[in-house]
């Protein structure tokens, strides 16, 4: 696994050669890809490989590179993965930067020619320091070390105000009596807590679960620990264009849209009407916290959902992003909960032009 994979265009070729040189010399391992990739190459397992594990992803942003498929498919994986740092390294437009992008923090590289001792490059190093957890990249960044271990031990013996052995002992001993307690009267009371009935059961769907992908055995639920009835439903400003979300929740294991979900999307997308609509991104979640791949896999799909049923209202595929987060942003941590088997989907509106 490499500190950091280099995403890159062919054409800006130069430009990852001096990044990456600064890289390595800093003490970092780099994923540096020298033969590139053309239009309609697959992507290779290797990169894919690369992309998912390396501490961080530093992608050159130029008009071609962000043009080209492969580098805003890493670019996405390095997103989703919260370890995304671009670089601009020439002078980029709103048109520029994909919808997915928008909103992301850029360094400009546009005056670098591969010296380290710039502002860009330090800020370079700070965002790695951050995402890599390695504050010694910073500028005269040096750990701090630890506090020495001071004895306070008079060279001839005790000093006067040295307490007697037997009140020591006797100390310690009342400690280990009070912890051995507490500990008893905490684990009475948690035995007393599971058997307590549980105030409402897991609701059943009768529906069959949808079958696990090949080699992905589907593991087993963990039980909802307090059922609640999630909220699900839209929030849109009250008046006037702008951002609304609507939040739509699957049954377990389930990637289809049931017909509250349906009610729910149906009314976002008439409560915006006479604005226009510029961007909708749709990030899906699941609960299977035992087998993250699969849950990823799962909320994948359940995005896909969503994006194949706004475009069959009308909706253009172009403005959508959809992302699946698997289990790793839970609203109620570490239990199986419809609040966790979710689909937020933000639609960004604005006013139209005014007629001339």
């Amino acid at each position: 696994m490499a500190d950091v994979f280099l995403s890159y265009a062919r054409a800006d070729l130069a430009v990852a050669e001096q990044v990456k040189a600064g890289l390595e010399a800093a003490g970092l391992s780099v994923f540096f890809d020298v033969e590139g990739l053309d239009g309609g190459d697959v992507f290779p397992d290797v990169l894919d490989r690369e992309v998912k594990t390396a501490g961080a992803v530093v992608s050159l942003w130029s008009q071609h590179s962000l043009s080209r498929p492969w580098v805003k498919q890493e670019c996405s994986i390095g997103l989703k993965r919260k370890c995304l740092i671009p670089l601009a390294i020439e002078q980029l437009g709103e048109l520029d930067v994909p919808v997915a992008f928008e909103g992301m923090q850029q360094i400009d590289f546009t005056g670098f020619h591969g010296r380290t001792d710039g502002a860009e490059w330090q800020k370079l190093m700070r965002a790695l320091a951050r995402t890599l957890g390695q504050p010694g990249l910073l500028a005269g960044g040096a750990q701090v070390p630890p506090a020495p271990r001071v004895v306070a031990r008079e060279p001839n013996g005790p000093g006067p105000n040295a307490k007697p052995l037997w009140i020591v002992f006797g100390a310690l001993a009342f400690v280990a009596v009070g912890a051995i307690a507490a500990n008893q009267f905490l684990s009475t009371n948690e035995t007393a807590a599971l058997e307590e009935p549980a105030d409402q059961a897991p609701v059943t769907t009768g529906e069959p679960a949808e079958a696990a992908p090949e080699g992905l055995a589907e593991p087993a639920p963990v039980e909802d620990a307090a059922p609640v009835p999630p909220p699900e439903g839209v929030v849109f400003a009250d008046h006037g264009c702008g951002d609304g979300t609507a939040r739509v929740y699957f049954d377990f294991d389930r990637t289809d849209l049931n017909p509250q979900s349906v009610s729910v999307l149906e009314e976002a997308l008439t409560r915006s009407v006479g604005c226009d609509l510029i961007e909708v991104r749709i990030e899906a979640h699941d609960d299977l916290l035992s087998s993250p791949s699969y849950a990823e896999a799962v909320s994948q799909r359940r995005a896909d959902t969503v994006a194949q049923w706004l475009t069959a209202q009308g909706v253009d595929e172009m403005l959508m992003t959809r992302i699946g987060y698997g289990s790793s942003q839970p609203l109620a941590p570490g239990v199986k909960s419809p609040f966790n088997r979710r689909a937020d989907v933000v639609f960004d509106y604005e006013a139209p032009a005014p007629t001339p």
